[in-house]
């Protein structure tokens, strides 16, 4: 699995003038709101998405791609112990344990 950590955002504005279509010449890295250093380094991997905004600017986000593991269990977020067999019968019903599953369900 992969998680996907934000390192930067930028936007861009359409440009009557000059040769680039969209441009931002005051734009600075940000970080929790307050002015920060941003470091892509060469042997990490990167994602590079771009959007275009309702305003009609356009929005580049960087985001660094973290493997890790981790489980799809609905009751991992559950930390009231009164829903907890409400999310385990979900996850037993759409999610089924190997142990669960019969031969005839083995969808090959």
């Amino acid at each position: 699995m992969k998680k996907y950590e934000k390192v930067l955002s930028i936007r861009l504005f359409k440009n009557e003038d000059g040769k680039a279509p969209y441009s931002n010449s005051k734009w600075k890295p940000y970080r929790d709101g307050a002015n920060a250093d941003v470091v892509l380094r060469g042997d990490e991997t990167y994602s590079a998405k771009g959007f275009v905004n309702d305003d009609g600017s356009i929005g580049i986000s960087i985001s660094r791609v973290v493997p890790y593991e981790g489980s799809d269990s609905i009751t991992d977020g559950i930390s009231q112990p009164g829903l907890r067999p409400i999310a385990d019968s979900v996850q037993n019903k759409y999610h089924p344990t190997q142990d669960q599953l019969d031969d005839s369900d083995v969808p090959f």
